[in-house]
């Protein structure tokens, strides 16, 4: 066991140390600390760093700090002292020891090892107890005397402390004096709050919140406005702006600087305000405000889509006339809607609304009925003309849109029905018996209500004078008239003028096509030859809407066809009128039958004998060419002429005649002859039945005209149908088409004439000219029935030039009567 004066000795030193150590540690964390402040604010307060800066040095300065604790003061405090350690630093301060304290402890270290309980035996180990008891005294003698304290260098720990609580007081002092500094500090860089270090200028950038932002509408610009406290210990002259855009952006940032300013009193406080505006932003900013000693950083103008109408949902409600359920519309700015109709406007928004209005035609503008997160409803009774919405919107943050959304509605109006009539089979003369079939349709957009004939009739208020044949008089109605008032009146009863209707369809206003093929009866008229019978189609639809709002109901449109003026003639009359027609039908039949003898001698010039080329060819002989006129040449059949067979008679007696060559084909002159008149004839083949339709329709138009004025006898009948129309749609319809097909197979042959031989086109020609001679027969045999009236119409045509020559003689008359007339008052 070491004595006691050795452990107290060794306790004192361990106690000495850690004081030592502990002061030491905490004067190096005080200085540091005060340190770390003066440049901290230093910095922070000339350079105003970032809140991003900031938060960086103080968690370096935490760092810092915790590094120097640890290192300097708790983990030398925490490290354990041994009994050794101290012994080794007492043997180092004092060499007279002789290393005896050092051996006093490891005895006592190594005893304590060994087991407590037995007695432990120095001599086993080869120490002896003698010696060492008489280490210890010694170790303990010399350490008697010693103070501990005098091992430690205070004059550094002096420094340190008089450096520590330098700083320390300063740092409390300014806080004590400076509170108000001292506490911006602790709230920028302790805290990393927004809060400003006063400046010796005072400025305010307007229109932005307590977060230091702003939205506007995208594309619209941004005025900054900036006011300096005039009354700031320094005022400055000119600002400066920065704007970078934010992350995301497509472009980069830009400075400006504003030396123009306007000095303005507000609230009794004289301010200098500086203006510059930010032309048509796109993209969200970040300002920067620099003016004098203060500067503004991180003003954000965000930069959003304005409130706008993506769609539109109309739902049209027709006026009750129309009877029609609601229709939805789906429109992009224009919309198409009936005249009357009440309108529910449904729009769908880019973002929520706040609030959104409605001009019509540049009205006042109201607010919309309801507006619900992203949809805005508003309604229109009862529109009545073209309309132009505008709508004024604004959303939850507060932007509106630069421009009104503008929806177009314009009105159709309720058209009247459209007639599409015609009489068919009917001319302009009619008999007092006649049906008049009328064959079309009428539609509406909407709905028809009535379909009818409406008629009026002019009774002939002069009767024929004596000696003049009603039958014979001149179909022409201006010819008639200027007779009937040349002639004077003759007192007769005659039956007045009448207008009537006659119903054809009564609809219930919503069928919007009624087809039309009734019959219009002249006979329960009563009507004579020399009347005039004015007959058209008449058409109402349902419109009913009144005029104004509340007012009556409007009256129906009305619609009708062209209008027909029809002469009422006798049947005997009417029979004259469309002999003659037939008679122009015959002429135009004739005439035809002259084209297609023309085509038959186009084909009949042509020649298929086999030639043979003659090679010694006398100066005086003369070939025949094909004459493009279509006449026949000298030569058409092949045979000899006179000419040709005397000039072989002269031929003298010793000249032999050479063999001419083999020669299966036709030659190139033939071929050429063949192309040319062969196109022809087909052409003048499809015009010649283009001719006959015509003259087909002439007589069907005929024949319907009979029908309806009810003149068609059964003789009529078996003439027109089985003698005359059916055999020329047998000769469009048969004869022309194979004649056709014949011709196109032979130009085919000739233009193939290498591979095909001369008989067969020989034998196609032959069979093109058999078709020829078969329609000629044919024709002949229709005009034949078209000449059994040729009598009756020289008859009609001879009474019809003496009426003539009467009008014409009594309007010389009349002209002479005028000019004496003239003579007498000059």
């Amino acid at each position: 066991m070491l004595p006691p004066i050795i452990r107290l000795k060794l306790l004192q030193l361990r106690y000495v140390l850690r004081t030592y150590v502990a002061i030491e540690g905490i004067a190096n964390v005080v200085l540091l600390l005060g340190l770390l402040f003066w440049v901290d604010l230093a910095g922070d307060r000339f350079l105003e760093s970032s809140v991003v800066f900031r938060a960086v040095v103080l968690l370096l300065m935490i760092g810092l700090a915790g590094f120097v604790v640890w290192k300097r003061l708790l983990s030398r405090l925490l490290q354990p002292i041994r009994d050794r350690q101290l012994a080794v630093l007492l043997e180092r301060a004092y060499p007279e020891l002789g290393e005896s304290l050092i051996t006093s402890v490891d005895l006592q270290t190594a005893d304590r090892t060994k087991n407590r309980e037995q007695e432990y035996d120095h001599r086993s180990d080869g120490y002896y107890p003698f010696f060492l008891q008489r280490t210890v005294r010694s170790a303990a003698h010399v350490l008697r005397p010693l103070d501990v304290r005098s091992l430690f260098r205070y004059r550094r720990l002096v420094v340190l402390l008089l450096l520590a609580m330098l700083f320390g007081g300063t740092v409390l002092g300014f806080c004590s004096v400076y509170t108000e500094t001292a506490e911006i500090w602790f709230s920028r860089n302790i805290l990393l709050s927004e809060k400003e270090w006063p400046r010796f200028s005072r400025i305010v950038l307007e229109g932005f919140d307590a977060e230091g932002r702003v939205r506007i509408a995208k594309g619209d610009p941004f005025p900054c406005i900036v006011k300096a406290d005039a009354t700031a210990p320094q005022v400055p002259s000119r600002v400066q702006i920065q704007w970078a855009l934010v992350e995301g952006g497509s472009r980069g940032g830009k400075t400006i600087t504003i030396d123009r300013f306007q000095s303005e009193t507000i609230d009794g406080v004289e301010h200098r305000t500086f203006l510059h505006t930010i032309p048509e932003l796109i993209d969200s900013v970040v300002l920067t405000v620099i003016a004098g000693d203060t500067r503004i950083e991180g003003r954000v103008i965000e930069v959003v889509p304005p409130p706008n109408i993506l769609d539109y949902e109309l739902t049209v409600r027709y006026p009750e006339y129309r009877q029609r359920s609601d229709q939805m519309l789906r429109p992009t700015g224009r919309a198409t809607v009936p005249e009357g109709s009440s309108l529910a406007i449904r729009g769908r928004t880019n973002k929520p609304l706040h609030s959104g209005t409605v001009a019509i035609n540049g009205g006042s503008a109201v607010a919309v009925e309801s507006i619900e997160a992203e949809t805005l409803l508003t309604r229109i009774d009862d529109l009545r003309a073209n309309a132009l919405l505008e709508f004024s919107l604004e959303d939850t943050d507060g932007i509106a849109n630069r421009q009104p959304v503008r929806l177009d509605l314009e009105i159709v109006n309720d058209q009247p029905p459209t007639v599409g009539a015609r009489l068919d089979g009917i001319g302009t003369a009619i008999t007092p018996i006649a049906v008049l079939p009328v064959q079309g349709e009428v539609t509406d957009d909407y709905g028809l209500v009535d379909v009818r004939f409406r008629f009026a009739t002019a009774r002939n208020p002069v009767p024929v004078p004596l000696g003049e044949d009603p039958d014979t008089q001149s179909p022409d109605p201006q010819r008639q008239d200027q007779q009937q008032q040349e002639q004077q009146p003759i007192a007769s009863e005659t039956q007045p003028d009448q207008e009537g209707i006659e119903p054809i369809a009564a609809l219930d206003g919503t069928i919007t096509n009624q087809p039309l093929g009734q019959a219009f009866s002249v006979a329960e008229r009563l009507l004579k030859p020399g009347d005039r019978l004015t007959l058209f189609v008449e058409a109402s639809d349902a419109y009913s809407l009144p005029q104004t709002p509340g007012a009556a109901a409007a009256k129906p449109h009305l619609a009708m066809s062209e209008t027909w003026q029809l002469e009422i003639v006798s049947p005997a009359r009417l029979k004259g009128m469309l002999d003659a027609r037939e008679i122009g039908l015959r002429e135009r039949f004739e005439a035809l039958i002259e084209d297609v003898r023309r085509t038959q001698g186009l084909l009949a010039e042509l020649s298929w004998e086999k030639s043979t080329e003659a090679p010694n060819v006398k100066p005086n002989e003369t070939q025949t060419m094909p004459e493009s006129d279509g006449q026949a040449s000298p030569k058409t059949d092949g045979q000899a002429t006179p000419e040709t067979d005397s000039r072989s008679q002269e031929k003298s007696p010793g000249e032999k005649t050479a063999e001419p060559p083999p020669f299966d084909g036709i030659s190139e002159e033939q071929a050429e002859r063949g192309t040319y008149n062969i196109a022809r004839a087909q052409r003048d083949a499809q015009k010649e039945t283009y001719e006959l339709q015509g003259i087909v329709g002439g007589f069907t138009a005929i024949r319907k005209e009979m029908v309806n004025n009810q003149i068609f006898s059964p003789d009529l009948q078996e003439r027109i149908d089985g003698r005359i129309l059916i055999p020329l749609k047998s000769l469009i319809e048969k004869d022309f088409f194979d004649l056709e097909t014949v011709l196109a197979e032979c130009g085919r042959s000739i233009e193939n004439r290498a591979t095909v031989p001369r008989g067969t086109i020989a034998e196609q020609h032959r069979l093109g000219l058999s078709r020829l001679a078969g329609i000629l027969e044919k024709m002949a045999a229709i005009r034949d029935q078209m000449l059994n009236r040729e009598s009756f119409n020289e008859a009609v045509d001879l009474l019809r030039e003496i009426i003539q020559q009467q009008k014409d003689l009594r309007e010389e008359t009349i002209e002479q009567r005028k000019k004496q007339l003239r003579s007498l008052l000059e």
